[in-house]
């Protein structure tokens, strides 16, 4: 069962298209109308160089989607990994991360951001309640985000406050236990100022049956998401957007089975649990002359406790059997991980007119970001480790109107890169790394509707530390 109430009428339409016509014939009539806004400036889909998806509310609303990982298979080429509960890890074109336990990740291969603020590593907490659209780009976006998006980057874009008052209840239920009910709202504050607040609540005894313990919530979903935006205009040259969001993640995992089943016999079921907080602030103020200057500063703190049942059963489940392993093998593996981020971004959009009468678009930033990650692990004996990791990068495109049909783009990003990790069993290691990427495009408008370009893109990714032997160094003493 599923109510709303004076939803936009664009997502009605859209998803009323969709089920009618299809997906693929809906995205052929919007084509026109679909924009881009991971880039520097927002953009046609069709009006830019680069492979890109764009997932709209009208699709996650016919897919009755509450997380990322629920509409990613519609786009292509784009692969997804759990080992936990939700999602954690994308991969593009082959290229990507698989899961993290021990070994630190400053960032995984495929960046992922809503509302300008950096989850990388937490897509646990991509939650699409009132998210207008989600954007793909694939292959190296090195000269906007460098090492963060080695092989693509994802942008989740979620409703912003009105110049009127609008507002929808979405209420569902099913089987296995799941339901959920949120509510979102936005509009007018006062003079200048507007508003957005959404909140879901999403619980669930999630697919697995415990049929050892006799239960069916060991793999469940209990999830909350809070999000809210704010909006400031005070004239029409500078506007503030404030973004903050919690999300409480207490989800079990209990998704190992013996015999590939759903039903699992694990005596020690394991946990997911998130908890995420992120204020995100962007600022724009457009100059006398024509340009305009943007600032994008972000924190995120997130602590994760990740667990699961190493042997899969219970102590006797072989007893009188050949496969009794004679010592009662019980463990399970627990990993508890805090990360804080701090990240600036601060940049200049210009343009200008070359002799010739045409378009140069220009813009050079800079680009900070500190981040530190602890963990604290339960193995045969406690391990604990701390990684921090600095970001400094300058970075330059220029787009380049060279005939009323041929565009020329240019991207240059200089990044450094410094972490420093250190853990309890004596393993420590400092490196510092500097690496350059971006991109070049030529691009012919047929028409305007269509183009064909070419694209040579390269990105980079700064190599982690390997703790295979530190991080079971308890399990290695004899």
């Amino acid at each position: 069962m599923r109510a709303r109430f004076n939803r936009p009428a664009a997502a009605r339409i859209a998803a009323v298209v969709n089920l009618l016509i299809g997906q693929a014939a809906m995205a052929q009539v919007q084509v026109d109308d679909v924009v881009v806004t991971t880039g520097f400036r927002p953009s046609s889909v069709t009006d830019r160089a680069g492979s890109a998806t764009v997932i709209d509310a009208g699709l996650i609303d016919l897919r009755a989607a509450r997380h990322l990982e629920s509409v990613l298979d519609s786009a292509a080429n784009v692969t997804m990994t759990r080992g936990a509960s939700r999602t954690r890890f994308i991969q593009m074109r082959g290229v990507g991360d698989l899961e993290q336990y021990a070994d630190p990740k400053h960032y995984p291969s495929v960046g992922l951001s809503i509302d300008g603020i950096d989850l990388g590593g937490v897509a646990s907490a991509a939650m699409l309640f009132d998210v207008d659209q989600v954007e793909v780009l694939r292959g190296p976006q090195g000269t906007r985000f460098g090492a963060s998006a080695l092989a693509g980057q994802i942008y989740l874009l979620s409703a912003a406050p009105g110049e009127v008052f609008d507002g929808y209840l979405d209420a569902s239920v099913g089987d296995y236990g799941d339901r959920s009910l949120g509510v979102a709202a936005g509009g007018p504050l006062a003079e200048h100022l507007s508003g957005r607040i959404a909140v879901q609540d999403h619980r669930g005894d999630g697919y697995m049956r415990n049929g050892y313990l006799g239960r069916d919530d060991t793999n469940n979903y209990a999830e909350t998401t809070l999000r809210g935006r704010l909006r400031w205009s005070p004239n029409d040259a500078v506007t503030l957007d404030v973004t903050a969001i919690h999300f409480d993640g207490n989800n079990g995992y209990d998704a190992f089975s013996l015999d590939n089943t759903r039903t699992t016999l694990s005596d020690q079921p394991g946990n997911d649990n998130l908890g995420l907080s992120a204020l995100g602030l962007r600022a724009t103020w457009a100059l006398d002359s024509g340009g305009v200057i943007e600032a994008n500063l972000s924190a995120v703190e997130s602590d994760s406790d990740y667990a699961f049942d190493e042997d899969w059963a219970f102590v006797g489940l072989c007893d009188g059997t050949l496969c009794n392993p004679g010592d009662g093998f019980s463990n399970t593996d627990r990993y508890d991980r805090s990360r804080r981020d701090t990240t600036a971004d601060v940049r200049w959009l210009g343009e200008t007119r070359t002799p010739s009468g045409r378009t140069l678009r220009y813009v050079t930033g800079v680009y900070r970001q500190d981040r530190d990650e602890t963990l604290a692990r339960e193995y045969y004996g406690p391990f604990d480790s701390d990684y921090l990791t600095d970001r400094l990068a300058l970075y330059g495109q220029v787009d380049a109107a060279l005939s009323d049909r041929v565009e020329l783009t240019v991207g240059y990003r200089l990044e450094q890169f410094d972490d420093r990790y250190r853990d309890s069993a004596g393993l420590a290691n400092d490196s510092s790394d500097r690496f350059g990427s971006g991109e070049i495009a030529v691009r012919y408008h047929l028409s305007a509707r269509s183009s064909v370009y070419g694209l040579v893109a390269r990105g980079n990714k700064p190599g982690g530390i390997n703790t295979s032997a530190s991080s079971v160094f308890a399990l290695l003493e004899p």
